[in-house]
């Protein structure tokens, strides 16, 4: 099955590398006429079309059956996050917002090995020193 998990990996990297790229170029065009928040509002609606007859058919009489305060944040924060990453590919590009964001996984990595004791193998340690010299690289304009 790890073929399959890898297989599963590769597509999920190229379809989201393609769908940044394709909704950078939406987002940027000059004959385009909604905004970022019409697009994040059309996201939406069909995302509530798909997810609401699944959420029904699991616990018809209490949809929100088992929903804590906390998961009600995170369904907000993640939605958020949505909204900024839209606006962050909108005003910078798409690069920049994978860079960004695997700055971020790096940073919560960090942060989770020196304060909740998190592993911090050299796998680890490499692929976060992959993404130093990447945004190093990005945002060096050839200067001696």
């Amino acid at each position: 099955e790890y073929l399959l998990g890898l297989g599963a990996c590769l597509g999920d990297v190229l379809l989201s590398g393609f769908v940044s790229i394709y909704f950078e170029k939406v987002l940027k065009s000059t004959t385009e006429t909604f905004s970022v928040w019409d697009r994040n509002f059309q996201l939406a609606f069909w995302s509530l079309l798909i997810y609401t007859p699944i959420m029904l058919y699991d616990n018809p009489t209490e949809p929100f059956k088992g929903w804590t305060p906390m998961a009600v944040v995170c369904a907000v924060t993640g939605g958020l996050g949505g909204v900024l990453v839209a606006l962050s590919i909108k005003l910078a590009d798409s690069i920049m917002k994978t860079i960004a964001t695997t700055g971020a996984i790096v940073l919560t990595t960090v942060l989770n090995a020196a304060f909740l004791h998190g592993p911090f193998t050299v796998p680890i340690a490499t692929g976060a020193l992959v993404v130093v010299v990447s945004v190093c690289n990005y945002n060096d304009n050839g200067d001696p």
